[in-house]
């Protein structure tokens, strides 16, 4: 109860609280403004607890943006920060930090002795390096297996503006990797918050921070680093368009583009994204109702030229190699599933090969010391959450399901054991044995040896990255054994025209001594591009870098 002229004269209760924190405001300025607050103990009021906010989702989002503002208006900015800072410090907060800090050391220790820097990274770092020079704006990336289709140039983007930062130094492409999935731990957490709960997030993050093979992706500067990073940032996008979110669509459509920019396999992604409209719109879902409104088919288009523009031009410039051309390409690939002849035959791999490595990739995934653990956590969690999406039905479920299954079936239809198509695959598995996780959480009886197997995993994982993965059983993948090559190259060139030949495995490509042109680049004596002076014969074994003229 308060008197009308009091009320009119400190103008009522601030309407930019929603939800919290409003009448702790209204009391401070009757305070400030002279009058007295009482409080009466026999007066009795019937509240019904938690009515307003028992529909609202965020309502600990609300409460908090509330107390911030609140601390803000009435004690300053530098004040409100700090309050905050320590308010919100809870568990998961200093879990989350915790996961920062040594998803960050296993990521940067030895990062300059160790760096992976093979060929196809050379291409890249040359691609950035004539951008920043002048010497070209490059449209597209490097070649794919078939030559007339290309990578997009994304990465040779972000690479180039790392340069302007730290003048051509080769390891800042690992900074700006390593970097970008220092991030992608944080959105993973988001993502698995949101989705599912803060537990599962912290676990998701936690198993994702320490993974050897994430680490391992991370470290190695290349235009499939960053897909993890996005791939989870285009969840994030997903979920929340299927809960109705329409006006998340233009940035789904966005993330497609950036995705393919950086590898064209996560095509894939458009197939997952036209399942769900042709699916809602059967449906008459929520999330394709509003979809052909002008407002998101303009910002849609937008978002797709925004992301795409590089290949645009590139396509223009010619005849769409890698917009229709790829679609063409796709559909073509599929029919040879079904038994369609191909044009070209090749020699895919046989389903053994595909399954011994994937067994691997499972292994170095969840659990590299043990394969038959690995797998066994593996597995078990992809059987319980496809039961649990099969049974229950919830947006969450069905969506993660749907887009691990098109990827999973997309790389075994595709038949090629390589190393760029599983990122894409990493932020779903990791969210899904996160799940198995919170799942024997919820039962008492499990609850300990849970949390002491996660614990596990995360320490001996952590063990193995230092002492495996940072003291590498080849040569090759010792940054240091390259820069040293490089720099008995400068020094026997003593500044004459020289070239590089590459001899041995892998030699038959383009691109095979572009790492060790950019690095003697970098040194101060490049190779002549006309193959011309001495000629230095690079040949590269399990055990050592050698160089003879």
């Amino acid at each position: 109860m308060i008197r009308r002229a009091i009320y009119k004269k400190i103008k009522g209760f601030d309407e930019r609280f929603f939800l919290y924190f409003e009448e702790n405001d209204f009391c401070k300025r009757v305070q400030e403004s002279g009058w007295q607050l009482v409080m009466y103990p026999s007066a009795k009021v019937s509240h019904l607890l938690g009515s307003s906010t028992k529909q609202v989702a965020n309502v600990s989002d609300i409460f908090m943006q509330s107390r911030f503002y609140y601390l803000r208006k009435h004690f300053g900015f530098a004040r409100a920060l700090g309050a905050e800072l320590i308010l919100r410090t809870g568990k998961y907060t200093l879990l989350l930090l915790s996961i920062l800090l040594a998803g960050a050391f296993l990521r940067l220790d030895l990062i300059q002795q160790t760096m992976i820097f093979i060929g196809d990274q050379g291409w890249f770092y040359l691609s950035a390096r004539d951008m920043m020079l002048g010497q070209g704006f490059p449209l597209v990336g490097i070649a794919s297996s078939h030559t007339w289709l290309h990578q997009g140039a994304l990465w040779t983007y972000l690479l180039g503006s790392s340069f302007a930062v730290v003048s051509f130094n080769p390891i800042t492409g690992a900074y700006l990797s390593t970097t970008l999935d220092l991030l992608a731990i944080l959105i993973m957490y988001k993502v698995g918050t949101v989705m599912f709960s803060r537990r599962l997030g912290i676990i998701a993050a936690s198993l994702y921070a320490t993974s050897p093979l994430i680490v391992l992706n991370a470290r190695m500067p290349y235009h499939t680093s960053p897909i993890p990073l996005v791939t989870l940032l285009l969840f994030y996008v997903m979920h929340q368009w299927v809960k109705g979110k329409v006006s998340y669509f233009p940035l789904v459509i966005f993330l497609l583009g950036i995705l393919y920019q950086l590898e064209i396999a996560t095509g894939l992604f458009t197939v997952i994204v036209t399942t769900l409209v042709l699916v809602g719109g059967m449906r008459k879902a929520k999330w394709v109702e509003g979809l052909l409104t002008k407002k998101i088919v303009l910002l849609s288009l937008l978002g797709f030229v925004v992301a795409m523009w590089p290949m645009l031009v590139y396509d223009l410039q010619h005849g769409f190699p890698q917009t229709i051309g790829f679609v063409v390409w796709i559909v073509y690939k599929l029919l040879t599933v079904f038994g369609y002849p191909e044009i070209n035959p090749s020699h895919p791999a046989s389903l053994m090969e595909i399954v011994q490595f994937s067994f691997q990739q499972i292994s170095r995934l969840v659990f590299p010391s043990n394969v038959l653990i690995a797998c066994a956590i593996f597995f078990a969690s992809i059987s319980l959450f496809l039961k649990k999406a099969y049974t229950q039905h919830t947006a969450n479920l069905l969506l993660l399901a749907l887009i691990q299954l098109v990827l999973t079936a997309g790389f075994v239809a595709v038949a090629t054991p390589s190393h760029a198509y599983l990122p894409m695959l990493f932020p779903g598995s990791f969210l899904i044995i996160a799940y198995f996780f919170d799942w024997l959480l919820q039962f008492r009886l499990f609850k300990a040896s849970t949390i002491s197997l996660l614990l596990l995993l995360i320490m001996c994982n952590s063990y193995f990255l230092i002492i495996h993965l940072y003291s590498f059983e080849t040569v090759l993948d010792r940054f240091t054994q390259r820069m040293n090559a490089a720099r008995q190259v400068v020094q026997e060139s003593a500044g004459r025209p020289y070239s590089l030949i590459g001899k041995g495995a892998g030699s038959q490509f383009e691109s095979f001594t572009m790492n060790y042109e950019y690095l003697t680049w970098y040194l101060g004596n490049p190779p002549t591009s006309n193959k011309t002076g001495t000629q230095f014969i690079i040949s590269e074994t399990p055990d050592a870098i050698i160089i003879t003229k």
